[in-house]
């Protein structure tokens, strides 16, 4: 794909990656960073397949030395033919919204590295996002996000197992301190007018 994302910041650009040394080089922080910190124990080799060399990669390289340094993975229809299904579709039952006309996105395994999370990646991240839906036209705590917050228009819901736990109602929702104890990625979701879908899968990989 032609690349139509080129956005800098100071000695930060975001791009999609082109090669297939960049997209490994967004597999390697993504295990450095969600894998290797949490679980030691499981191999590089275990962790990707295939699949990455499909799907479009939003990627931040630091242009001072080259490395890459935030990452998106992007699925739309185009990567869904070829791959089979989608990641999500595994954890949660998208078959609705699968279903219903137009383009969709899948964002999945977004990282950054641990010394750069001062927010200008992220911001980044967003930016090329954003420039990225654009061009391919793409379909526009617990207790909080499930008064108020859940979809309507599409039946989404997670796949067992799931997360056991009893809900506050309504009335007993703190909402100033749902808000602040939100992660900042959920809260970069709700101002895209992101919805979620019902329940939550635990993920016993």
């Amino acid at each position: 794909m032609k690349n139509f994302i080129d956005i800098t910041h100071k000695n930060l650009a975001v791009k999609l990656a082109e090669t297939r040394e960049e997209i490994e080089k967004a597999r390697v922080l993504r295990f450095d960073e969600l894998i290797n910190k949490s679980n030691p124990d499981i191999p590089y080799s275990q962790c990707f397949d295939d699949s990455d060399f499909i799907y479009d990669h939003l990627i931040v390289i630091d242009r001072d030395n080259g490395s890459v340094v935030g990452t998106y993975r992007l699925g739309r229809r185009e990567q869904l033919e070829k791959i089979g299904d989608f990641y999500t579709n595994v954890k949660f039952n998208v078959d609705s919204l699968m279903a219903a006309e137009g383009e969709v996105l899948e964002l999945s395994r977004m990282a950054i590295r641990e010394s750069y999370r001062d927010g200008s990646v992220i911001k980044l991240l967003w930016k090329g996002l954003f420039a990225y839906c654009a061009r391919f036209d793409v379909l526009n705590f617990l207790s909080y996000i499930n008064n108020g917050l859940l979809t309507e228009e599409f039946d989404l819901f997670a796949r067992e197992p799931v997360v056991r736990t009893k809900l506050l109602s309504a009335d007993e929702i703190d909402v100033f301190k749902a808000k602040k104890e939100m992660h900042p990625i959920l809260k970069a979701y709700l101002s895209m007018g992101c919805k979620f879908a019902r329940g939550a899968h635990y993920d016993l990989g």
